[in-house]
């Protein structure tokens, strides 16, 4: 009795050496890249995901990630990894709804969270659409899953050695993100959000001045400052710029992924071969 016998097989012919080398795929080339629809305005569709198996801190192992797709502001918000889709929707409700309302449509991976019956009812009732990414295929939930990557990297630069006090960074983080200029808007999802930039440094005016400048400059700001239907409408024009570039991708492009996912296979079949030997 050998349990996944067929897999073995599968993965031990598919990395063979000689046919990696000799045969050439005689798929269909591969599809170009379909990006998500270009929401309506701010939090009209979310995003979804935790970040799991994190050291304990004050009794929280995991962080459930929320992300607008058309601003790009995100929320970090603190919970257990063996959270249910009830305390799921319990978190939307106090942290996300209470500050944005209710969105159109909520894009997430397969986690048993989202898979389940009361998260689906709630959502219907709701009028909310439930978009689930493929499986296997986290690209569909790329937004979030690139935002993951980045507050991991805040984390990492400033918690201690035992790295169980993440969660009294967290909030900073959250500023620390949401005040940083994105590369796919050309703006912060402050001022995405709210039109203006929050201060952030402690700064004292001399007292020889009896009008600090910087209350002339925040005044002209505020009489120049665009609105904020012009300012969604940049941000629509930006989004779409960017999924073109994206859904546009070069074939070569999908010709050097099929040569390293190639040097993946050579990896796995030396593996392979090391396992069979020893």
């Amino acid at each position: 009795w050998w349990p996944d016998l067929r897999i073995y097989i599968e993965d031990y012919i598919r990395t063979c050496d000689v046919c990696c080398r000799s045969k050439i795929p005689r798929h269909r080339p591969y599809g170009l890249l379909q990006p998500l629809p270009i929401p309506e305005g701010p939090w009209k569709s979310i995003s979804l995901d935790f970040i799991t198996d994190l050291p304990s801190s004050k009794g929280f192992d995991a962080i459930l990630t929320v992300v607008d797709r058309y601003t790009k502001m995100a929320h970090f918000i603190p919970c257990t990894k063996t959270i249910c889709s009830r305390e799921t929707a319990n978190l939307v409700l106090r942290e996300i709804f209470r500050l944005h309302g209710l969105p159109d449509d909520i894009v997430s991976d397969r986690g048993p969270q989202f898979i389940s019956m009361f998260w689906k009812h709630l959502l219907k009732l709701l009028g909310i659409s439930c978009k689930l990414s493929t499986s296997y295929h986290p690209q569909t939930d790329g937004q979030t899953e690139r935002t993951n990557q980045t507050l991991e990297q805040y984390l990492r630069c400033f918690i201690n050695y035992q790295q169980d006090d993440w969660v009294d960074f967290l909030h900073l983080a959250e500023f620390s993100y949401n005040n940083s200029v994105h590369s796919s808007t050309g703006y912060s999802p402050f001022f995405a959000n709210t039109g203006y930039h929050p201060r952030w440094l402690i700064l004292k005016c001399p007292k020889v001045f009896k009008n600090p400048p910087l209350k002339i400059v925040y005044i002209k700001f505020k009489m120049c400052r665009p609105s904020f239907p012009f300012i969604w409408v940049i941000l629509k024009l930006h989004i779409r710029i960017l999924s073109i570039d994206i859904a546009l991708i070069p074939h070569k492009w999908t010709q050097s992924l099929e040569s390293e996912t190639m040097y993946g296979y050579y990896d796995t079949m030396w593996r392979w071969q090391e396992r069979v030997t020893n």
